[in-house]
Formats: structure tokens, C-alpha cells, sequence
């Protein structure tokens, strides 16, 4: 992806998109300061696109930037509040910042969009499992793997809320 993304960068500069895609792939990659100079260029180029304020949402919370990450989110659920992605990333930011209840907001808002998002659920069960609310943990987590069986933390979730229900089998 990175090889292609740089051709059509190459190729043509004055292009968002290009530069909004290298910040997904260096994202996914841990390149994460790489990832933010790229989302930050294509910004210069088109400061509405909604995939270049969602990426770099993603980016700044890896960074431990959550204020601005809650900036991007929110700049991009302007754009485009339709889709649920910057809801459930603005619930990771702002729950990294302790607003668990705004957080609960938004992952709520984000599987009010898309109730089939695991990692909204697996978000949300992180933040019922800090306010306490270890049965609603529970049936998130339980929610996101029928959803998706692959995401570890969902199952490290559920541990600690069953271990906090008392089952420790």
C-alpha cells in the first residue's frame, strides 16, 4: 500500500486522498509520527476530508494525544455523522482522558449507527467495566466476539468482569 500510495503521490502531489491513505497504512504499521505528517498534508490539501480527520483521530490517540484526537473526531463526525468509526474512537480518546459517561455516549451513538461494529462493543465494555458495571462489560464483550472472535481484548474484558461477577471458571 505504501509503495503505491508514494507512486501516486509521485505522480500527482496536489491529491488528498493519497497522503490520507499512506496515514492508514503507516498507522497500521506503529509508524504513527510518519502517519500524522501524512494525515496533516492531506488536510492542507482538502480540510474536509472526512477519512484524513478520522485517520488522524486514530494517530493521535496512539500518540497519547486524546484532546486532539477529540478534535479530529469531532471534526470528522461533522463532516460525515452517519458514520460510526469517530463515534467509537472519540470514545477511546475521551475515555483515556477518565469522561467515562461521555464516553458511553459515544460508543452508544456509534452502535446506535452500526450495531454490528465489534470494536464499539468492545470499547463500551471497557468503559461499563471502569464505571463498575461489570454485567453490562460482560454482555459487551460477549456481543463483540459473536460479532468478531478475534479481538484479545474483548476476551481479557471478559475475564476481568466475570473475575469481578465472582466466576472465576
Amino acid at each position: 500500500a505504501i509503495k503505491d500510495c508514494n507512486k501516486a503521490i509521485d505522480i500527482d502531489p496536489s491529491i488528498a486522498i493519497p497522503y490520507t491513505n499512506l496515514c492508514g497504512a503507516k498507522s497500521n504499521l506503529g509508524e504513527n509520527k510518519g502517519a500524522l505528517n501524512d494525515c496533516n498534508k492531506a488536510l492542507e490539501i482538502d480540510p474536509n476530508l472526512f477519512t484524513s480527520h478520522a485517520n488522524r483521530c486514530s494517530v493521535k490517540i496512539n500518540l497519547g494525544n486524546n484532546k486532539g484526537a477529540i478534535k479530529d473526531c469531532s471534526k470528522a463526525i461533522d463532516i460525515d455523522p452517519s458514520i460510526a468509526i469517530p463515534y467509537s474512537r472519540l470514545c477511546v480518546a475521551k475515555s483515556n482522558l477518565g469522561d467515562y459517561k461521555g464516553a458511553l455516549k459515544d460508543c452508544n451513538k456509534a452502535l446506535e449507527i452500526d450495531p454490528t461494529y465489534a470494536i464499539a462493543y468492545t470499547n463500551r465494555c471497557s468503559i461499563k467495566f471502569n464505571l463498575g458495571d461489570y454485567k453490562g462489560a460482560l454482555d459487551d464483550c460477549n456481543k463483540a466476539l459473536g460479532i468478531n472472535p478475534e479481538i484479545a481484548i474483548a476476551y481479557t474484558n471478559r475475564c476481568g468482569a466475570k473475575l469481578n461477577l465472582g466466576n472465576n471458571k
